[in-house]
């Protein structure tokens, strides 16, 4: 795995309407940024929405994420509440809603911090076991700063399928077996070497607002296969 300089605390919180302040017109999905001055990174996501389903509250259901760089020398603290107070100490001169987002989540609430890494494997490599066939996040790693994980594991599945015919036992002697799985493997590495190095750029790049402005990947378009 592959460390990379940032650093993370994420939580999850309920929110009401009022409480949203408005959030909730900004995307119905998602919405990230990061601020001009600090360089500190906001991302945020619904996990549901009131009365979504018959299990659903009457609540906005919330996940946010406060990340920042290893430059800035802030080291993440041990305990739950000092990793709160954190969060909320590297919003308190962002504008509202973020501010009040980030400030109004109890102080109950469990803050895990996660360390940036990824990894991409090389088809080249030698084998751990014979018997396995990496698909997904085992086979690349990636931040998700691009979002673009499942995506690339969905193509995986697509890629494997293609190589390997499931109906047609003559796919499955030990020469053709090599032989496809070596071809899916080149299929991943093509395509998802790509997609590890730009969330990787996307993840510094959103700790570094000038280089948001200059066409990062962090914003730029998702595109994992070219039509043809």
């Amino acid at each position: 795995m592959q460390p990379l300089p940032v650093q993370l605390l994420g939580a999850t919180a309920l929110y009401t309407p009022k409480e949203m302040n408005g959030a909730q017109k900004i995307d119905p999905f998602i919405f990230q940024g990061a601020h001009p001055d600090t360089n500190v990174y906001l991302f945020f996501s619904f996990l549901d929405t009131p009365n979504n389903f018959s299990d659903s509250t009457d609540k906005y259901h919330c996940q946010l994420i406060v990340s920042w760089a290893d430059s800035k020398g802030i080291d993440v603290p041990k305990s739950n509440a000092e990793r709160l107070a954190l969060m909320k100490s590297l919003t308190t001169n962002w504008a509202d809603p973020f501010r009040s987002l980030i400030h109004q989540i109890p102080d109950e609430t469990e803050v895990v911090s996660i360390r940036v890494v990824d990894w991409i494997f090389s088809p080249r490599r030698q084998r751990g076991h014979p018997r396995v066939v990496l698909v997904g996040d085992s086979a690349h790693t990636m931040t998700m700063f691009r979002g673009e994980g499942a995506n690339n594991a969905i193509v995986d599945v697509q890629d494997l399928v293609k190589r390997i015919d499931f109906t047609s036992a003559e796919s499955f002697t030990l020469d053709a077996l090599r032989s496809s799985v070596a071809a899916y493997e080149q299929d991943i590495f093509a395509r998802a070497e790509t997609s590890v190095l730009n969330s990787r750029q996307a993840c510094l790049d959103a700790h570094d607002f000038e280089k948001i402005l200059n066409g990062s990947p962090l914003v730029s378009k998702r595109v994992l296969k070219e039509d043809k």
